[in-house]
């Protein structure tokens, strides 16, 4: 009779075979299983036999066994499966600076837990911090999130002058450009344009949402699409709409962006869904 997936979880020295263990019991609907799990996803020793440090050191994180559990996790929409990752966030496994990998995972995973709750935002909040190498992907994963918590967190950080204003300018290109048609994504955009941002950095920000130059903001090898306007809502349409007139009267632009505001204005004005 084959091993229950607790008793492979405790037992099995097969890396593989932990993984497919785990991934049993994170894909369950029981919270009982659920509960079985988080102690192993806590146990820094159960990590260690589910993932090598030569394993962290060569590949992505994504490629990572502890990925293809949490990762199962997080598209687990039970609330238990969710209160896991939300444990695992006080876990000193993965809070440990040996291992940033964990963390990047589990900033990640905890994506789709919306809204984001306190204990997930104060996991994002510590790593987003200046020069700690995880705040590109904490700044991307709140966008993802999208929720209203999340994009607080993400107003703090635009404002944070402990983060150099080029990383900030970059945010902007990579994370908030692939979303700038959604409708609390410029809600949010709007609320920095009117007071939260430095006033220096308000002109990139009206750039990121009205105009797209791959050639000078990316590399040619990491290019980021810009998403069609023709997929926005009508309150969508109306919200940039708002931030562009405001844009225009209020922040100190360049000819050329205005221009390029007054022709986005004319693209979308009249075409509301």
């Amino acid at each position: 009779m084959p091993d229950s997936p607790i008793e492979t979880l405790r037992t099995s020295a097969e890396p593989n075979a932990l993984k497919a263990a785990a991934q049993t019991l994170a894909a369950s609907e029981r919270s009982e299983d659920h509960a079985a799990l988080k102690p192993f996803l806590v146990d820094a020793k159960f990590l260690d036999r589910l993932n090598t440090v030569k394993e962290y050191q060569i590949n992505r994180p994504k490629r990572l066994r502890l990925w293809a559990v949490l990762d199962v996790l997080r598209r687990n929409k039970a609330p238990s499966a969710q209160r896991v990752l939300m444990d695992l966030t006080t876990a000193p496994a993965y809070n440990d600076d040996e291992m940033p990998a964990r963390a990047d995972l589990l900033i990640q995973a905890c994506a789709r837990i919306r809204p984001a709750p306190s204990q997930v935002v104060a996991y994002w909040d510590k790593h987003c911090r200046p020069d700690d190498g995880h705040a590109p992907l904490t700044i991307e994963t709140l966008l993802e999130n999208g929720s209203a918590p999340a994009l607080a967190l993400l107003e703090a950080k635009m404002a944070d002058s402990g983060h150099d204003a080029d990383e900030r300018v970059s945010w902007m290109h990579k994370s908030i450009l692939p979303r700038r048609n959604e409708l609390a994504v410029l809600q949010s955009c709007r609320r920095m344009l009117g007071g939260s941002l430095p006033q220096s950095l308000r002109p990139a920000l009206v750039e990121t949402l009205f105009d797209y130059r791959p050639a000078e903001w990316f590399t040619p090898s990491k290019p980021v699409r810009c998403p069609p306007r023709q997929l926005m809502s009508g309150e969508a349409k109306a919200e940039l709409r708002a931030i562009g007139e405001m844009a225009l009267k209020q922040i100190a632009l360049t000819p050329q962006q205005q221009a390029v505001v007054k022709r986005e204005l004319v693209e979308i004005g009249g075409k509301e869904n």
